[in-house]
């Protein structure tokens, strides 16, 4: 079975959604998994229409290759959330690869007069122009797409965020989309990238509730904390983080106390012109001196002794009583560990039998002095 199937579940998996189109189905957890990460809100019918798609067209929904976009329809005179299975450049590539593409097209941009139709007659005016070229059979193949055309805007006329900061990478990718479209097919599916959307956030369900990576960064920046982008999280292992942790905490970082790092994900659009941080690097196994460490072992063993009212001479002496060749050896004795008891046993002997030793030793000092 490829990555890109649905699974195929049995009844003692537990309740299953069955697809209406084919024998796959799925259990209540992966749909749960699907409906919070993937597709908000989406129906259980909207879901398996989408993901039997995905199955046709080879498409893996994780892995981002398309996404579940819902999209307001008119039914029967009243407004309700579909939502549509649409391909961004990932996807696009995807199809075209698994159809004979080997090498992407080249994509560029540049501003052109471009034709449009007002008051009865055409005129021109000058607009950014995105283009996307193949060669194919020693031919070029060009596409072109102009801003206005296809600029993506919510349903009150506003510009959507990324067609307003990055609009050359916006318009290339969808000159691409047009290419690939028109010479190899995209089996019917439509571009996240364009068209009219009801709110911003349905343009990509999967970046709704994510950070904008542009306004992290400068935050970070202006704060001089150093962080790095792994996948799609923002991730700081700064030790001078704590003391910004009410910003930190009001841009949505949460803290994850098992890697001691602060973490958020973020947007990030498909081959956009962003320039990212290194992922994060791997930390250099810490070297030990063994000399080191078992000095500093024997040194804390002194300091136990020593607290136990032993005098450096007879802390000496006791600890030649001791395994002390190793500073696992000795750690054994130390406080929390296996064998504490028992040195504080033998300490205890050590002390008695030098109290004796001493009383011994007055006795026969004040026999002495009565023999006088």
């Amino acid at each position: 079975m490829s990555k890109n199937e649905l699974t195929h579940v049995s009844q003692s998996q537990g309740a299953m959604i069955k697809s209406p189109f084919s024998a796959y189905a799925l259990t209540e957890e992966q749909s749960s998994i699907i409906k919070t990460q993937i597709a908000p809100g989406i129906t259980d019918g909207d879901l398996m229409y989408c993901l039997e798609i995905a199955k046709q067209a080879q498409l893996n929904p994780i892995l981002k290759e398309i996404y579940f976009v819902p999209r307001k329809s008119k039914i029967d005179n009243q407004w309700v959330t579909k939502h549509e299975p649409m391909i961004g450049r990932k996807g696009a590539r995807s199809i075209a690869r698994r159809k004979g593409m080997i090498v992407p097209p080249t994509t560029g941009y540049t501003l052109k007069q471009f034709p449009f139709f007002k008051d009865g007659e055409w005129q021109e005016k000058r607009d950014l122009i995105g283009w996307a070229e193949l060669e194919i059979n020693g031919q070029k193949v060009r596409k072109e797409a102009a801003y206005s055309v296809f600029v993506q805007k919510t349903s009150d006329g506003a510009i959507t965020k990324f067609w307003n900061t990055m609009p050359t990478v916006m318009i290339e990718k969808v000159a691409e989309f047009q290419l690939l479209d028109a010479v190899y097919g995209l089996d019917g599916l439509m571009s996240i990238d364009t068209g009219f959307i009801e709110d911003e956030s349905s343009s990509t369900q999967a970046m709704a509730s994510l950070a904008d990576l542009d306004k992290i960064e400068r935050e970070l920046k202006s704060l001089n904390l150093e962080y790095h982008l792994v996948g799609d999280e923002i991730c700081i292992q700064d030790k001078g983080a704590f003391q910004f942790a009410t910003a930190l905490k009001k841009e949505g970082f949460v803290y994850e106390n098992s890697t001691k790092t602060w973490k958020i994900r973020v947007a990030i659009i498909e081959n956009a012109d962003i320039e990212t941080p290194k992922e994060l690097p791997q930390p250099e196994p810490e070297q030990i001196d063994p000399k080191k460490e078992l000095a500093s072992a024997k040194k804390t063993l002194m300091k136990i002794l020593l607290g136990n009212g032993l005098t450096k001479d007879e802390a000496g002496e006791f600890a030649q009583s001791l395994d002390v060749s190793s500073a696992d050896a000795i750690n054994l004795l130390l406080p929390g560990n296996s064998k504490h008891d028992e040195l504080n046993e033998k300490i205890s002997t050590f002390l008695s039998l030098r109290n004796s030793q001493q009383d011994n030793l007055f006795g026969n000092e004040e026999d002495n002095l009565f023999d006088l």
